[in-house]
């Protein structure tokens, strides 16, 4: 039989796996947009699907994270020698 002290630790670590479980649905949720958004998908059916209401939730929400993981290519500038 489990005692009460290690019952309330187990209920103490119940916060941190929390806070892991959250951080690991925000991540494949991210990354799932990312995805979709690299093969055309549009930010309203995004946002449809995550029933945010439209694309402007979804845009909010979600392009300053992926944008920051996407290449930036950079042209380079003719008028710059070497």
């Amino acid at each position: 039989m489990t005692g009460k002290t290690d019952l309330l630790a187990q209920l103490a670590a119940i916060p941190g796996e929390r806070a892991q479980a959250a951080a690991a649905f925000d991540k494949r949720e991210i990354d799932l947009v990312a995805e979709l958004r690299s093969i055309n998908a549009t930010w309203e059916e995004i946002g449809a699907a995550l029933g945010l209401g439209g694309r402007q939730s979804a845009q909010r929400k979600f392009k300053p994270l992926i944008e920051e993981t996407r290449t930036v290519r950079v042209r380079p500038n003719p008028k710059v020698t070497p």
